[in-house]
């Protein structure tokens, strides 16, 4: 990562705009919605996050300033019900998933559903703000499908880092908002991944990100870039 032909291929890849395709093939291919099985409960221990995962999906559903039960923030219809199959039926299907796991134990349990619902706080929180600090809403379906993957390869012991450098900047930040991966043998590829993508979108603001966070493998590579493009920020 620290060469400057790594830096100028994710450029090329940001610029480009790759992670469309990956939003085409996981976020709008929406398929039969997940329905809770009759008589379905979660363990008594359990009950309270799983409603406080619900809170949130219902407080997305709201959010959008309509009165109903879909979460339609854009202006494209066929998206909006990629988006709300995700928030509704994926996010049910990943909960019960973990929930009825038995190969999880009760602390696994928790932790897992614990981070879904810290994903959908924080992007709750966040879909509104405007570019740089907020999250396009029309990356939820690739946060909830990464989120899947990423912990499951936790489970396995697996980097999550090649997840997360997949997405676009303000995807992998809310999905690292999840805050469980930190003991991930790759959060912190994954992190140092999410400050180049900062620093390659918003490169007026490098040399002060790159100021709070000086140990990153790529500062001298990206810093030899701006000094000559930005040298106002030397």
């Amino acid at each position: 990562m620290a060469g400057r032909g790594f830096l100028f291929k994710f450029i090329f890849f940001v610029a480009s705009g790759c992670w469309i395709n990956q939003l085409q093939a996981q976020g709008l291919s929406a398929g039969e919605p997940f329905v809770f099985p009759q008589g379905y409960r979660p363990e008594f221990r359990r009950e309270l996050i799983h409603e406080q995962i619900a809170t949130e999906q219902r407080a997305l559903c709201k959010a959008d300033g309509r009165s109903d039960s879909l979460f339609t923030p854009t202006g494209d219809a066929a998206l909006n019900n990629a988006i709300s199959f995700s928030l509704l039926s994926e996010v049910n299907r990943i909960r019960f998933q973990i929930e009825t796991d038995s190969t999880l134990d009760h602390r696994l349990k928790v932790n897992y559903l614990y981070g879904l619902q810290s994903v959908l706080g924080y992007f709750r929180d966040y879909f509104r703000k405007p570019r740089g600090v907020g999250v396009n809403p029309a990356y939820l379906p690739l946060i909830i499908a990464n989120y899947e993957t990423c912990f499951k390869a936790d489970l396995r012991g697996e980097s999550i880092a090649p997840y997360v450098v997949a997405l676009p900047y303000d995807a992998g930040t809310t999905l690292l908002a999840a805050r469980i991966f930190e003991n991930n043998i790759g959060y912190k590829a994954a992190k140092e991944n999410l400050l180049l993508k900062y620093c390659t979108l918003f490169p007026d603001k490098t040399f002060i990100t790159l100021q709070q966070h000086p140990e990153v493998s790529f500062a001298d590579s990206v810093l030899k870039v701006i000094a000559r493009t930005y040298p106002r920020q030397l």
